[in-house]
């Protein structure tokens, strides 16, 4: 090492040595290999066609719930897509609802939150919340349709010049501006020289805002390690500004990229339907299809804003003992929620995420999966857990809501049914019974035809 005045330059030697100092994982750069890179499964190009007529007119937002007896449909993952599809999905999931027979259907509480407010300021974090029970109402179940049917559905659109469904191509791509809604996440590993970006607060509850004092203080950005894109920071990125400078990615002593992801929403105004796109340095583009249950941000669950892990104490906690596909420990489970583009005037938006399933949930012999309250819960402040067995839940346990997958049988529908409360003497009910709702599970799975 030559000291030149006041500085420092560090021969070709010294550079031998201390390189495998700086790759040592104190320092922030990473020791993952290959094993750590989750493999998600892939939608493969339809190999069938819809049979539905270029006149269809799209399910819209005001139609998507429906009562069956006690029981809400929420037919929001088919906002957008043909209406012939969402109806075909309810008429054969309250086919079985039927034959299931009169039931107590699970209830789940409803909240009303109120906090003070500093003016235009907004919420800090540590404001305090008013939060009162203002009812109870039926846990909904979620209608999701399978990934082969959004991708059949894509085409069929495209060929026919239908409806509003993106097409994909130079949108999962991160260096381009964002056409239509998306989300963005980038993961890193710190390096020595790695600063908090001050444009990259953590997601927060839309009316809360943080000072300046609260992100120096913490150090969130780098301790977090992951950025999750607001409007304002992307906006500032596409005129040119390195909004991620203080990370130091790729240079001396800087951050090292882990990965990043981009969430498209496929059809605008469905708050369920997600293309993802994982990018991993060194390995190849892998995309699917996810899909939004729910908001993966709430309330501060406990002081200080980090937790020693530096996740962020404003996340709702999320396990999936099943499934849980991570990247250098982030979960991808937990996305980039869609942002809509920032204008000039607009005011700053805070960056979202969602909790969401993948395609693996959909591709195995599930019938749906139930987002669960777990031990601990408080209004706003939710531990979620995916659960694929409701028989399993604790009686401290209760659901926030109920997936239900059209593609899968009658059978294992009825089963899945069955377990969330007392079962139903009738066990899996006789063929006779079951005919009727084979001939409705036809009619919901694409088949060939133009």
């Amino acid at each position: 090492m030559l000291f030149r005045g006041n500085r420092f330059v560090v021969t070709d030697c010294m550079m031998m040595v201390l390189l495998p100092l700086f790759m040592m994982t104190v320092f922030g750069c990473s020791d993952r290999s290959v094993e750590d890179v989750p493999q998600m499964s892939m939608v493969s190009s339809p190999s069938f066609v819809l049979d539905l007529d270029s006149d269809q007119p799209p399910l819209l937002e005001e139609d998507a719930r429906v009562q069956i007896g006690a029981w809400v449909l929420d037919r929001s993952a088919y906002i957008g897509l043909p209406r012939a599809l969402a109806d075909r999905a309810t008429a054969y999931v309250s086919g079985i609802l039927e034959v299931v027979g009169t039931r107590s259907v699970p209830q789940r509480a409803v909240y009303e939150a109120t906090g003070d407010t500093n003016g235009d300021m907004g919420r800090t974090p540590f404001s305090p919340m008013n939060i009162r029970k203002v009812g109870e109402e039926p846990v909904p179940i979620v209608l999701l349709p399978s990934p082969e049917l959004v991708g059949a559905v894509q085409a069929w659109s495209k060929r026919h010049r239908w409806g509003a469904l993106r097409d994909t191509a130079g949108i999962l791509d991160w260096d381009r501006p964002i056409d239509g809604a998306s989300g963005r996440t980038l993961y890193f590993d710190p390096g020595m020289t790695s600063q908090t970006a001050y444009r990259f607060p953590p997601p927060v509850p839309e009316n809360v805002r943080l000072a300046g004092f609260h992100m120096r203080n913490a150090d969130l950005t780098v301790r977090m390690r992951k950025v999750v894109f607001n409007p304002w920071a992307e906006e500032a990125r596409l005129r040119g500004h390195d909004v991620l400078e203080p990370l130091g990615l790729n240079r001396f002593l800087g951050a090292d990229l882990v990965g990043r992801v981009i969430s498209v929403d496929v059809v605008s105004g469905n708050p369920v339907l997600r293309h993802v796109q994982l990018e991993v340095p060194d390995q190849p583009d892998q995309t699917w299809t996810a899909y939004a249950l729910h908001d993966g941000i709430g309330e501060l669950q406990k002081r200080p804003l980090l937790d020693d892990e530096g996740t962020s104490n404003f996340e709702r906690p999320l396990s999936s003992p099943s499934h849980d596909p991570k990247l250098d420990g982030h979960s991808l489970l937990r996305l980039p929620g869609p942002m809509t583009p920032w204008k000039q005037g607009d005011p700053i938006k805070t960056p979202r995420e969602e909790i969401t399933l993948d395609e693996w949930f959909l591709s195995r012999d599930h019938a749906g999966v139930v987002l669960v309250n777990t031990a601990g819960s408080m209004p706003h402040r939710e531990r979620f857990r995916l659960e694929l067995d409701p028989g399993a839940m604790a009686l401290t346990e209760s659901a926030m809501l109920i997936t239900i997958f059209p593609s899968a049988p009658p059978r294992q529908i009825i089963e899945f049914i069955d377990s969330l409360g007392p079962r139903n003497d009738q066990g899996v009910r006789d063929q006779a019974t079951l005919n009727p709702l084979i001939a409705l599970h036809e009619q919901v799975i694409p088949v060939s035809g133009d």
